[in-house]
């Protein structure tokens, strides 16, 4: 009779682990689904650079404290010379983020968002529009936002793309700055709101965040020089050994519309050798970038080759940068020509050569 019960209390013990195990197996898969904070079993999601309405409301439940969402919205910066800001504005993000607030944003934004603005994050450098600081004062502006070291961002925006243009930006600095948990909001605050998502107005209650940078990853960017060589010798002579995609409006690539910067002389519309993507081709009629097959699909028809590296650019940087996050979800890795066009124009305008 003892060796009955012993046996009965094993059976017993057997099942109840099973069904803990199975419990734990369906927790897991549902966290796999809905796109949840739970990373050790979910790579894919920490790594993914989009996240929909539906896996951030997730995500917001089941982190809660170490999520900070992020509103990029565009502010431009105030019209000076660079001489002017060197003098005034250099490094000093707290007073850039407390007076170069967006209106947009105090009027409606995602409940405890920041404001991120790319133009205090960055300056403007003798070629580019938008230079990388330093890592510590990239790191200083950063914490302003609340950011904690550990923390999962996600960047949403309104306006241009759906939203998506400005978050790409914000989404590419903080890549570039070594952030791993960086995601972009499908469709940014239109579908937030669509889907029924809640807004308030006027500024978060922030406290200072811990996050630290590193220094900007070279692998995530180019320079002129990576590109052409010397200046001093460059040609028109382009390296084919890249795939170089400009991400601006057909018109503006093909010469049908003026371009956006002074083209100093530059005796074409775009460089040679380089594919045009315009970037409302990446997008579904709801808003959302197109799925990973679809995506991967514009870049083979645009005419890629497989075996090069992407390189993507515009006129300054930004266009860019949603071009590179449509990239990264099509499975493919990219570097970014931040100088991009402008900067071409400035040291060698012979390179816009074709039409």
């Amino acid at each position: 009779m003892k060796l009955f019960y012993l046996l009965l209390s094993m059976m017993l013990v057997a099942v109840a682990v099973g069904e803990i195990h199975k419990a734990e197996g369906q927790r897991k898969r549902n966290a796999l689904h809905l796109g949840c904070a739970l990373y050790d079993f979910d790579e894919n999601f920490s790594m993914a650079p989009t996240v929909s309405v539906a896996q951030l409301r997730e995500l917001i439940k089941t982190a809660g404290s170490t999520v900070r969402i992020l509103d990029a919205t565009y502010r431009e910066r105030p019209a000076m010379s660079r001489e002017a800001f060197q003098a005034d504005w250099y490094g000093k993000v707290e007073k850039a983020q407390r007076e170069w607030m967006s209106d947009a944003y105090l009027k409606e934004h995602l409940p405890n968002a920041a404001f991120f603005n790319c133009e205090a994050a960055t300056y403007p450098g003798q070629y580019e529009k938008s230079s990388l600081y330093p890592a510590d004062i990239f790191a200083q502006y950063v914490r302003l936002l609340g950011v904690n070291k550990g923390d999962t961002v996600v960047v949403y925006a309104r306006g241009a793309c759906s939203g998506m243009l400005w978050a790409a930006r914000a989404w590419w600095l903080l890549k570039v700055y070594g952030m791993e948990r960086v995601h972009v909001l499908e469709g940014g605050l239109d579908r937030w709101k669509a889907e029924g998502g809640q807004v308030v107005d006027g500024p978060a209650t922030i406290q200072p965040g811990n996050w630290d940078s590193s220094a900007p990853d070279a692998k995530l960017f180019v320079s002129f020089d990576d590109l052409f060589g010397n200046p001093a010798k460059v040609n028109d002579t382009y390296p084919t050994q890249i795939n170089l995609l400009d991400a601006r409006p057909a018109g503006q690539f093909n010469g049908t519309e003026p371009l956006s910067f002074d083209p100093n002389g530059a005796p074409g519309f775009h460089i040679p050798h380089s594919l045009n993507i315009p970037l409302p081709t990446l997008f579904t009629q709801g808003g959302e970038l197109k799925s990973e097959a679809e995506l991967a699909q514009i870049l083979t028809t645009a005419g890629i080759v497989s075996s090069k590296p992407l390189v993507t650019m515009c006129n300054g940087g930004t266009q860019a940068s949603l071009l590179g996050l449509a990239c990264v979800k099509a499975d493919k890795q990219f570097r970014l020509f931040n100088g991009s066009l402008r900067e071409v124009s400035l040291r060698a305008p012979q390179l816009i050569s074709d039409k």
